[in-house]
């Protein structure tokens, strides 16, 4: 017998594990074993971890997801330990923290649950001290100690199992349980345990569906709850008074701060209202145009006789766009002034969690587009960030420049691929490199502003629900490519929509976040969670795989968003005279063929057929439904 069991549950977090497993494997405490259940993780990563692991440790691995709680049953099941230590795969322990707990265990039989402070990281940073000697009528009332203490297994196998019915708060209904058996619980003052909070975490699906899930604890100990039933009243009531009084508070404190900026405001508009401000402008006034005379005569000239032009409708833009052809003019002044907006006016409100980043970008040729991309993101990053490039088969020249940026940068990952894997195949391996919490993909012809990177963080930390969120893409002469992405259905057919497609970027209109239904992926992060639950697909080689993505994401119940605040800029090929000669590029990007599958493969997917000019190339009637959608059906095996 040993004595102690840890187990792990693990679920598609095989870039955490290990952690877990080295400081279960550090404990002081000698004659130990480790158990990591694998809860039917689909997740191929996860599943080189666990090949690994299990050279070191025992690995169990369940025919089919159940969830933690029945993770933990087969785990403890399988052990030979006196005394059981769940860890989660995301989480890791001090090296004395065995020893300590096996000591109090064999000092007292009377001893049920032992345990210890807790330190978080990750996007909380916090500790909780839990109270030593705890009664079994307060942890009614909330949780007594945290995932990580210690219980012996001859309790759990009396009647002190998980609850494979909870998803959510069974730790809790585990220690009601186990304090039934054993009422004594024993903390060790020191933090002994390290708990990982993740965006998106089971902990805050817990927090969403605390009415349902408390409910269940209660019926689960409905004896105990009856008992103490006037004791549970009384303190959730002392803990709502609480609470009034500390939103009194807050509600007092911000009375005064309205006040004095009213008293300050009152002060401004007086010395607004008097002569001398009113003077003041004047002569700044006469100052500024002084100036802009004597410096530029011809420029003022022309604004004397400028008339502002009409604002152009959607159709209207995309032929100016089709036109640019060989007109297309040197932006620098543009992109610049675009650029010192965003710096300016774009700051986080408030401070953003310094998050694990990884930044994947695809390229093809376009070497020069590659670099002034590159170039933007060491720029407007300031904090460390993983960075894959991942090169579809681009020209030996192009790929020469490639390695030897990657040998000057000591966090860019080079990934060369002989074939090009499409869009859709490239970001998928790429991403499967990814080991940050949040994933920027970024396309190779985009550059990024002053700030885009806080903001999207911003963005996702704030929206719980959102896994994705794009950035105001802005062309070169200040017209905004797309803010996000709308649809409407209609019978079979689908029309996919760019949001704020052609305003002016600075346009007050464009700064309201909001939830799309889709979102384009050039310029956009993503919760690194969903990348790994939820694969682009690989047969929309041609193009829409964007389109395709953001319908597969909402048909599980995620939310994707825009973020207005992030802006960046694209250097669309109709900007881009060299870009339009590149053959190679223009033969990937624009291959009929591949149009023509990815549109065939979007109807067998979801029934639909997207509504877009490229069904021209279908050689058939755009305007005739029913020929396009017997040509869909013809085709859909």
């Amino acid at each position: 017998m040993k004595d102690f069991s840890i187990i792990i549950p693990c679920y598609n977090l095989g870039d955490l594990l290990p952690k877990a497993v080295k400081s279960a494997m550090k404990q002081t405490l000698e004659n130990i074993e480790v158990i990591v259940v694998d809860d039917a993780s689909p997740d191929k990563k996860t599943q080189k971890v666990l090949d690994e692991i299990e050279k070191e440790v025992k690995v169990i691995r369940l025919k089919e997801n159940g969830g933690v709680s029945v993770a933990r049953n087969a785990g403890i099941e399988a052990s030979q330990g006196k005394y059981i230590l769940c860890l989660d795969a995301d989480d890791h322990i001090e090296p004395t923290y065995l020893e300590k707990a096996f000591n109090i265990f064999e000092s007292d039989k009377n001893v049920g649950i032992v345990s210890c402070w807790l330190k978080s990281f990750g996007s909380t940073d916090a500790v909780w001290t839990p109270e030593d000697k705890v009664e079994i009528r307060d942890a009614l009332i909330n949780p007594p100690v945290h995932t990580a203490s210690c219980f012996r297994k001859k309790d759990w196998q009396e009647g002190g199992i998980y609850d494979p019915k909870l998803r959510g708060f069974e730790d809790w209904d585990h220690w009601l349980r186990i304090m039934k058996i054993r009422p004594l619980v024993r903390v060790i003052p020191e933090f002994l345990f390290n708990y990982y909070v993740r965006s998106g975490s089971k902990v805050e699906t817990s927090n969403r569906n605390s009415f349902e899930l408390t409910s269940r604890i209660i019926e689960n100990h409905e004896d105990l709850y009856q008992r103490y039933f006037s004791y549970v009243i009384a303190k959730k009531q002392e803990i709502f008074a609480l609470n009034v009084n500390e939103m009194r508070a807050k509600e007092l404190e911000l009375e005064s701060v309205v006040n004095l900026l009213r008293q300050k405001n009152e002060e401004i508009e007086l010395i607004k209202n008097s002569k001398f401000w009113k003077l003041r402008e004047f002569y700044l006034t006469i100052k500024h145009w002084l100036i802009f005379v004597f410096l530029n005569p011809r420029k003022f000239i022309k604004n004397l006789f400028y008339q502002p032009p009409k604002p152009l409708q959607k159709v209207e833009v995309d032929k100016k766009i089709e036109k640019r052809g060989d007109e297309i003019k040197d932006f620098k002044d543009e992109i610049a002034v675009i650029k010192q907006f965003s710096e300016s006016n774009n700051k986080p409100s408030v401070r953003i969690n310094k998050r694990k980043l990884s930044v994947v970008m695809l390229s093809l040729n376009r070497l020069e587009d590659t670099k002034k991309s590159i170039k933007a993101l060491y720029e407007n990053i300031n904090f460390p960030f993983e960075f894959i490039i991942l090169d579809n088969g681009s020209d030996d020249d192009v790929v020469e420049s490639l390695k030897k940026l990657a040998e000057q940068k000591s966090n860019i990952k080079l990934v060369l691929e002989k074939e090009n894997l499409g869009c859709a195949g490239g970001r998928n391996k790429a991403f499967s490199l990814a080991t940050g919490d949040y994933i920027l993909s970024v396309d190779n012809d985009i550059i990024i502003t002053k700030y885009a990177v806080e903001n999207l963080i911003e963005t996702l930390e704030n929206n719980k629900e959102v896994v994705g969120a794009c950035c105001k893409t802005v062309f070169p002469d200040g017209s905004i490519q797309f803010n996000g992405g709308d649809s409407t259905v209609k019978g079979k057919f689908i029309k996919f929509s760019l949001t704020d497609r052609g305003k002016k970027y600075n346009d007050d209109t464009t700064f309201e976040q909001t939830t799309c239904d889709w979102i384009p992926g050039g310029a956009t992060m993503w919760k690194s969670f969903i990348i790994k639950e939820v694969d682009i697909d690989p047969k929309m080689k041609g193009s829409f795989e964007d389109n395709d993505y953001s319908v597969m994401l909402k048909k599980k119940g995620f939310a994707l968003s825009n973020c207005p605040k992030a802006i960046v800029i694209h250097n669309h090929i109709n900007f881009n005279k060299k870009a339009k000669e590149d053959k190679k590029y223009i033969e990937s990007r624009y291959n009929q063929e591949r149009i023509k599958a990815a549109l065939i493969r979007f109807y067998q997917k979801h029934g639909l057929i997207i509504r877009d000019c490229y069904l021209s190339e279908l050689k058939l009637d755009i305007n005739d439904d029913d020929a396009l959608i017997e040509y869909f059906e013809k085709h859909k095996t």
